[in-house]
């Protein structure tokens, strides 16, 4: 039998779409890290571009996909929302408040959250980085999205302190190790991140993880 030529593959599909250029910023950072080429520092996805693995042992081909456990997960999806860059979702009720108080001066986003609540917007807290945006055209807190990689990093640090030093079956709360890593990074977004603590508890906690990271670096 003839050996195929996996060359004339290319015959078949020559779509011009296809083999365009990637350009979604000016400055793209890409990683593979669902199989599929995305650009971290933008969130563009480009689905024509995966990562396949080969295995020569293996007549088959591979799609890797790399799903990371689900505090990860939920740690992206909390920088996502409060640097805005997880919009709100429209809703007649928030649309109205929204365009109702943009000739306000909201002083900070603990007010904003107390005027959510007194309109009975309480199921859209989650979004309240967007919204304040939205009102007010400033974003608070600003993580760049090719430094998503160092914080994400730092938490799965800070996780494995935890299980290693068997400190508590749950780790604190996720706006306060943001907290944490905002500080840590001389990101002053810290400033406006929305804690349910009191500022006691706070500085407790946050001497505990800054005990905890320092002993286990040491």
């Amino acid at each position: 039998m003839e050996d195929l030529n996996f060359n004339l593959f290319d015959t078949f599909f020559n779509d011009k779409e296809l083999k365009q250029e990637f350009k979604c910023c000016d400055d793209p950072y890409y990683n593979y890290d669902n199989g599929v080429q995305c650009c971290t520092n933008c969130g563009s996805i480009n689905s024509n571009v995966e990562n396949y693995c080969f295995n020569p042992y293996n007549d088959h081909t591979t799609l890797i996909i790399r799903y990371p456990y689900k505090r990860v997960v939920y740690f992206k999806q909390k920088l996502d929302l409060i640097t805005a860059n997880t919009k709100y979702k429209l809703a007649p009720k928030l649309v109205y408040f929204i365009e109702c108080n943009k000739n306000k001066k909201i002083k900070s986003i603990y007010k904003l959250r107390k005027a959510m609540k007194h309109s009975g917007l309480n199921k859209y807290y989650k979004y309240i980085y967007s919204i304040y945006e939205a009102i007010m055209y400033d974003k608070l807190i600003d993580i760049k999205r090719k430094d998503y990689d160092k914080y994400v990093s730092q938490f799965k640090k800070i996780e494995e302190i935890f299980i290693k030093k068997n400190v508590r079956h749950n780790l604190y709360s996720y706006n306060v190790i943001i907290y944490f890593l905002l500080r840590l990074n001389n990101n002053d977004g810290y400033k406006h991140l929305l804690l349910p603590l009191n500022k006691v508890k706070l500085k407790k906690k946050i001497r505990t993880l800054i005990t905890l990271c320092e002993n286990h670096s040491a």
